[in-house]
C-alpha cells in the first residue's frame, strides 16, 4: 500500500510539472508579435522572436521602423533589458532613439531565423 501511494505521488508531481512547463513555453509563444515600447511610450516594433535558455526567454528580436515606417529592421533586446507586461513589451531603461541607435541583428541578412537562431 506504501508503494502505491508513493507511485501515485510521483506521477501527481510528475503532471503538476508537466502543466507548469507547458504553461511558460505557452506564455513565452504568445510574446511573438505583440508591441514594444520604449520608456518613452513609444511604439518601436514588435516581437519577431525569442530565444530561449533554461526555459526562460533571454532575448528577444524585435522588428523596428523608423518614424514613417520605411526602413525596418531587426535588434536583439537580451534580458533584462526587457520586461513583458501583459498584451506588450517595455523597454524601461532605453528611448525609442537609443533603441533605433542599436546595431541591427547579425541575422537580419539571412531572413527572420538565421544561422544562429536555427
Amino acid at each position: 500500500m506504501m508503494v502505491s501511494g508513493t507511485v501515485n505521488s510521483f506521477f501527481a508531481a510528475v503532471a503538476v510539472l508537466a502543466v507548469v512547463s507547458g504553461a511558460r513555453a505557452d506564455a513565452q509563444t504568445k510574446v511573438v508579435d505583440l508591441p514594444v515600447f520604449a520608456a518613452d511610450g513609444i511604439k518601436i516594433g514588435r516581437v519577431l522572436d525569442v530565444s530561449r535558455s533554461d526555459g526562460q526567454i533571454d532575448q528577444i528580436r524585435v522588428s523596428t521602423s523608423s518614424i514613417l515606417g520605411f526602413g525596418e529592421r531587426i535588434v536583439t533586446v537580451p534580458q533584462p533589458a526587457f520586461m513583458i507586461k501583459g498584451d506588450m513589451v517595455l523597454i524601461p531603461d532605453l528611448s525609442a532613439e537609443d533603441i533605433q541607435a542599436l546595431p541591427s541583428d547579425p541575422s537580419e541578412n539571412h531572413g527572420l531565423r538565421g544561422a544562429k537562431h536555427r
